[in-house]
Order: structure tokens, then sequence, then C-alpha cells
């Protein structure tokens, strides 16, 4: 072949053979890994005798293993023994969960399925065999609950002992005692010794608690001597302690309401009973915190009061009555006057609640009427005088503005407040807004319109009314004197020019009457604003201007 042919021929070669180099084709890289794994050693070698039943279970394999293929299922441990398995560096390792029995031959198999990275598994699964010491070690005590010389345990305590090893369930009740003696029973688990008493331990009382040498270990080795020890139990003949938590005391309750009592005791609460009026409420023990009852209260008398309270009984038996507290279903009792005899269609209560924004009353007379609003006998004139600042010397200290044919002689009224709000309910054409809000200018009263929420009904003897309480400068009490005013005409004298009749309450010489707004009572509508009044007629006889929230007169 001529020089230059050859050289071409040379050229052409080696191209190609960058190129191949390249592209990653290697004409000499490697041949692919096809050498199955072997088991270099183990642990405890083959054969071997007298091995510490401590002892762990390893192989070394010749090669880097696939970490998958490291699994308990890799190793199969005749007679069977659980544990967890681990791998590193080569070496598979088996941690036993318990010592290894004692005098016992072990035969090992490394199944097939380990593989090295390359897949390649071992050719055979890889088999030998050890033979364990003769466990001649006896167990000892680690530990104890309570623990020795342990004072003020509580009476509701189980014992346990914990031993250094696997025990022999079976010998476990045989070797426990305890003195003063208890009925009760014996269990083992997770090399521990539990003894769950009958009943509770005996108070102030100290008690020795041996272990015998009767307690062996699964081989058969014995304690090496009797383990003993004393505690000394709680003297708990303290009660429990616990108070009621909500409702809060005066407070003005709804149909439906949670009665929680918050207790404790430093062995142990029971269970809370819950008492209404003095009378257990059956079926309302409970056993669980939050210690709460529901009490549906409703169908009671309006206003009326009741007490709640509630017996709380530790683990022991001792128990303790919280503090009684009185509440008001719905309507708390402001004013109460008697006489009923004298003046004509007087005041008999005025009940009172305050939710988080409206202040309401409830007022009751001793006469009735047919229309709330009305120039004869029929109607009613009721104002309700409000000191928000409860300082007599400033607001409205008289009822009439000066006009002494209003005030009554020797009575009280306006002179024991000075009154910067009225709520006036009824009258006739002359007094102006029939049901509103008047403030109080310095010199007269200013009708600030209608108030907030109105309940009454024909042929009564009460009505309920709200006004929002940032419309009189959201105050945290408010001195109360209530007023009733009626033009008396005799209906069979034509002409009649009628007669004054007054009330005023707290009658003559007691003052007024003080409510600490304390915003108790859930039930109140919720409102943001002043409600539209009715379309109905002006003497229309019942003109609610709730649209939600409880029931009139409820």
């Amino acid at each position: 072949m001529p020089k230059l042919t050859r050289l071409a021929t040379f050229v052409i070669l080696s191209a190609l053979g960058l190129f191949l180099y390249a592209c990653g084709d290697d004409p000499v890289s490697p041949p692919d890994d096809t050498t199955r794994p072997t088991v270099v050693s183990v642990s405890p070698v083959d054969g071997a005798s007298f091995v510490s039943v401590s002892s762990d279970i390893s192989v070394t394999f010749s090669e880097a293993m696939n970490q998958s293929s490291m699994i308990l299922s890799t190793l199969n441990i005749v007679p069977a023994v659980t544990g967890s398995i681990s791998y590193s560096n080569k070496v598979l390792t088996f941690d036993p969960d318990s010592f290894l029995l004692g005098d016992t031959t072990y035969t090992v198999t490394v199944s097939s399925s380990a593989k090295d990275k390359a897949g390649n598994a071992l050719a055979s699964p890889y088999i030998w065999q050890f033979s364990t010491d003769l466990d001649n070690t006896p167990p000892t005590v680690v530990s104890t609950s309570p623990s020795a010389d342990a004072v003020n345990v509580p009476v509701n305590s189980t014992i346990s002992v914990k031993f250094s090893e696997d025990m022999e369930p079976s010998a476990m009740s045989s070797a426990f005692q305890i003195n003063p003696s208890v009925s009760g029973g014996v269990s083992y688990a997770d090399s521990t010794l539990i003894f769950t008493p009958a009943s509770f331990l005996t108070g102030d009382q100290t008690y020795e608690v041996t272990v015998t040498m009767a307690a062996t270990d699964t081989a058969d080795n014995h304690l090496a001597s009797d383990y003993v020890w004393q505690f000394t139990t709680l003297n708990d003949t303290d009660p429990p302690n616990g108070a009621i938590a909500s409702p809060d005391i005066d407070a003005v309750i709804g149909n439906s309401t949670t009665i929680a009592v918050s207790a404790s005791d430093e062995t142990g609460v029971e269970k809370v009973v819950f008492y209404i009026d003095g009378a257990e409420v059956v079926g309302s023990d409970d056993y669980t915190e939050p210690y709460e009852y529901t009490w549906d209260a409703s169908g009671l008398d309006t206003g009326s009061v009741h007490e709640i309270t509630a017996e709380v009984f530790d683990v022991l038996g001792n128990s303790t009555f919280v503090d009684t507290i009185e509440v008001h279903y719905l309507w708390r009792l402001l004013i109460s006057d008697d006489d009923e005899e004298l003046i004509h269609r007087d005041i008999n209560t005025v009940h009172v609640r305050s939710g988080g924004s409206l202040l309401e009353f409830r007022v009751q007379t001793w006469g009735g009427w047919t229309v709330y609003n009305s120039e004869d006998n029929l109607g009613i004139l009721v104002a309700i005088y409000l000191d928000t600042d409860q300082n007599r010397a400033t607001g409205d200290t008289t009822a009439s503005d000066g006009n002494p044919a209003w005030e009554p002689p020797g009575v009280i009224g306006l002179n024991d407040i000075g009154a910067e709000y009225r709520i006036q309910i009824g009258g006739n054409a002359s007094v102006g807004d029939k049901d509103a809000l008047w403030s109080w200018n310095g010199s007269g009263w200013t009708d600030q319109g209608d108030v907030d929420l109105f309940n009454i009904t024909t042929n009564s003897n009460y009505f309920e009314v709200g006004v929002l309480r940032n419309r009189i400068g959201l105050p945290d009490a408010v001195d109360v004197v209530a007023f009733s005013f009626t033009l008396f005409k005799n209906p069979t004298l034509p002409g009649d020019p009628g007669t004054y009749k007054w009330d005023w309450a707290p009658n003559e010489g007691t003052g007024h009457a003080t409510y600490v707004v304390d915003g108790s009572f859930s039930g109140a509508p919720p409102l943001s604003g002043k409600r539209a009044i009715s379309t109905a007629a002006p003497d229309a006889v019942n003109r609610p201007r709730v649209v939600a929230g409880p029931e009139p007169f409820n």
C-alpha cells in the first residue's frame, strides 16, 4: 500500500476513535459487574460456644451491598429472636430486643436475597451456628415506684418493679408481698412487675414491699436476695377545692344556662354534683373537666331569684360544697313597692337587666290599663329617671321642671338624684313622644327620639323598654327613680277635669335604687343601632321594636 494511502487510513481511524470516545462509547471501558457477593465473616463465628446472651449477630460481606436488600427477612434465626437490622460499611448487624436464651444453639441463615449494588445476589444462602453460654446471672431490681422511702404517696397509686432483664411472668405473683396486706392484682410487661390495688391505699400509712427470691428470669435464675423497700402514703383528709366559675354572682340568666365549676384536689377530683335551690339535680354528676351542667330554667317566675351551688368529691370520698351564688331569672328586681291602696295605678315593681349594649327595664303597676297612651284613666304615664354620673348635684332634681303640682308633698322624688336622662312611656297629647328617651339640657328636657326596645300588651299592667347604653354615655352604674303619673277622670261624670294620681318608686323616704351595669345577660338582642318604629296606629297596644332576640316579656 502506498505511504499516502496508509497515512490517510491512519488519520481516518484516529478520527473515528476520537469521535467514539467523545460519544462515550469507549471501546476499552470495563465490563459490567457480574461478580456475586460473598460472606467474608460472621459474629458469633460459626461453631462458637459459650457465646454471651447479650451478643449481637453480624455479617460482613465481600463488597458494598444494596441497602434496600438489608432487611429483617435477610436473616432467619432459629429459635426465633425479635430485633432490628442496621447496615454500614459492608456489615449487616442484628440487635436483639432482649437477651438470647442461655445454653441454646442458634442457626442463622443469610438468604440469597442479599444483593450487592449491581444487583448480584449471594450464590446461595449462607448458614452457620453458634451456642450461647449457660445464663447463670441472677436478675436485679433496677427501680421501683413509689421509690424507696417516698413520702406523701397518693393513695390511688399503683406499685411497680423494674428488673434488669426479662423475667418469668408466672413467678411474679408469688414473688410480690406488701405489708400491711392489700388486695389487688399482679401483672407483668416489659421487664416490669405491676401491682394494682383493688381499692385505694390507706392514708398516712407506711407500707413495706418485698420482691422475694421467687422472682426468676427466663433462664430460671432467681434474685440473689429478697428486695425490700418502704414508702408512706399521704394523709389526705382535706376536702377538695372548688368554686362556681359561671354564671357570675347576681347574673341575670336566660332559659338555658351552663353552670361551670372549677375543682382541684391533690389526690384527684372524682366528680362534681350540682344543686339548685338547695335540691340536688339528679343526673347532673360530671366526672370530667370541665365540670359543667346545662340548666333548663324555662318556666320559672320572671325575676325570681335562685341559688346555685355544687358539691365536689375527691377520689377518697372527701367532699365540700362550693360557695352558693344567687342568680335572677330573665330579670333582676330593682325596685319593689308594697303600697297599692292609696295611690291609683302606682308602681308595683321595676326589674332591670343589661346586655353588652342594651339597658332594659321591666315595669309593673298595681293597676292595669286598656291602652298605654290616653288622656283619661285608660292610659298610663311612667317615667324612669336615670342619674348616669351618680352625682345628685348635676341633672334634674325635680319631676316637672319646677311645677310643684307634679310633686306630691313630702315625697323625695328627684331631690335624691340629679337625673340626666328619662325613659318615658305613655301619656297624652301634651306630653309629646309616647315612648322615647329624653335628656336634661340644663333647664328642661329634650326629646332624643324613640327608645330602642319596647314591648307592651293590651289589658295588661307591665311593659318592657330598653335603650342602647351608648345613648346614655355607657355608664358603669345608674341611680334610678321611677315615677307614675295618671290623670284620672271619672267616666260616669262627663266633663270631669280629672284628678292627678302619682307614685314615686322607691316610695316616700327611701330615695333611689342603684343598678350596676354588668352586661351579664347574654339573651339580649344584638343591637347595633336604634330600631325602626312600627307602622301600627299611634294607639296600637302591641308595638314591639325588636325583630331578633328573646320573645317579648322574656
